[in-house]
């Protein structure tokens, strides 16, 4: 597969090939944010790159298959599985979130929107799902080139997903790999698509306008909890300055007219909720948030650089 995808027949609308799409992660806080995907591929955006990282690879996922419904179906219908997360899967030691369910049993299942595999793939735009080599700390930036399956594909968005302490490690050709959250942006990956060659963004955050990540201070409790794994010990602590960095720069840049950055104005819930009327609450506010601000969104995209 190459890096840019099989152009096939679609109902693009709007060419935005010169954008990059770039997804912020944030666990169950993004179901308020599958509701900008939903939005977008029902108004037919053709991005010309899309990278996610976590559960925001998830989302790129979705924006891929170009079919209304896949966005709200991982987000809502499969969030809502007893089997996606919680005491269950903890108690089965699967981890909080169950990467078992979550990306080899729920994306084949009978929901509204299962995932096709073929479509995905013909996606014309280029596509990186970050994720991080637990043995040496470096990101890993995977892309179609790595991916000639469903298999594959999931295999790497578990990669970019596995949080440390909530989920386990995922294994790729002998390499241990845990949440993109920890590369080298710190979570946001606008560096890959400038090395890309992207120079105007749409960005969909997971915090709302002004958030700055507190430090994570080297607490006695923190070296506890990680005194098997310094190397997520080192990318924790390095996490919030790479993340601040990130955002500064997509904040100059949306000053230059050259992102648009959209943030939640409702209210979100935790990163692990669980709640099924609090997420679908959640989707809600994110559709009433795109119905809102799409003609702002659509003069961005249509706008030549």
């Amino acid at each position: 597969m190459n890096d840019t995808g099989r152009d096939v027949e679609r109902n693009f609308r709007i060419d935005a090939s010169d954008t990059a799409l770039i997804i912020e992660g944030g666990g169950m806080r993004l179901s308020y944010l599958a509701a900008v995907v939903e939005k977008l591929v029902t108004k037919g955006v053709r991005f010309g790159w899309v990278g996610g990282v976590s559960a925001g690879a998830s989302l790129a996922v979705a924006y891929l298959t170009s079919q209304p419904g896949n966005a709200y179906t991982q987000f809502v219908e499969v969030a809502a599985d007893k089997n996606f997360a919680g005491l269950v899967p903890l108690v089965q030691r699967k981890g909080y979130f169950n990467a078992d369910f979550m990306y080899s049993e729920a994306p084949l299942a009978a929901y509204d929107a299962p995932l096709d595999f073929s479509r995905i793939a013909s996606h014309p735009a280029a596509l990186r799902i970050p994720s991080v080599r637990l043995d040496t700390g470096e990101t890993v930036n995977f892309g179609w080139r790595d991916i000639d399956s469903l298999s594959d594909l999931l295999d790497r968005v578990r990669a970019s997903s596995s949080l440390p302490l909530l989920m386990h490690p995922t294994v790729i050709d002998g390499v241990r790999y845990i949440d993109g959250a920890l590369s080298a942006s710190g979570g946001v990956p606008l560096d890959i698509a400038q090395r890309d060659g992207f120079e105007k963004f749409f960005v969909i955050a997971s915090h709302r306008r002004g958030f700055v990540r507190p430090e994570q201070k080297p607490t006695r409790a923190l070296r506890t909890v990680l005194r098997n794994e310094p190397m997520i010990y080192d990318l924790t602590l390095k996490r919030p300055p790479r993340y601040n960095e990130t955002m500064r720069e997509i904040q100059a840049l949306e000053e230059a007219g050259a992102a648009y950055v959209v943030q939640p104005t409702g209210r979100l819930v935790s990163s692990t909720e669980r709640n099924p009327q609090r997420i679908r609450q959640s989707y809600r506010d994110g559709e009433e948030q795109a119905t809102r601000e799409w003609p702002l969104w659509r003069e961005f995209l249509t706008r030549p650089r």
